[in-house]
């Protein structure tokens, strides 16, 4: 009982936590929210990597919600993060480069584990 309720938590709080990382994104300046989105898309990728390759009986009932609210939510912070580049200028895109390089390789990682 313990368990289940500890999971249904974790597993609300990945939803409104994407729902903030993604609002993040779109709606801030600076450099901050490029150190958001990459370490809240490892977590969510690790956490989807974990049910995949789980298992254990008790993760059995929240097996395929995890897989697909951790899968999708990363996959919408990624297209969120797309929008985020600056693209109003060459030069700003150039300084940019650690979070192009970013969304490409989470971009990357999710169509491997698709």
């Amino acid at each position: 009982m313990l368990l289940n309720t500890l999971l249904l938590v974790v597993f609300v709080g990945i939803v409104f936590s994407g729902i903030a990382v993604s609002t993040f994104l779109v709606g801030t300046e600076g450099n901050k929210r490029w150190i958001v989105y990459p370490v809240f898309c490892a977590i969510c990728i690790g956490i989807f990597l974990f049910f995949k390759n789980t298992m254990n009986l008790n993760f059995l009932p929240w097996r395929n919600a995890y897989l697909i609210v951790t899968f999708y939510v990363s996959a919408v912070c990624t297209l969120m993060a797309f929008i985020a580049i600056p693209k109003t200028s060459l030069k700003a895109l150039k300084e940019s480069v650690v979070p192009a390089v970013s969304i490409f390789t989470i971009a990357g990682v999710l169509l491997m584990i698709y």
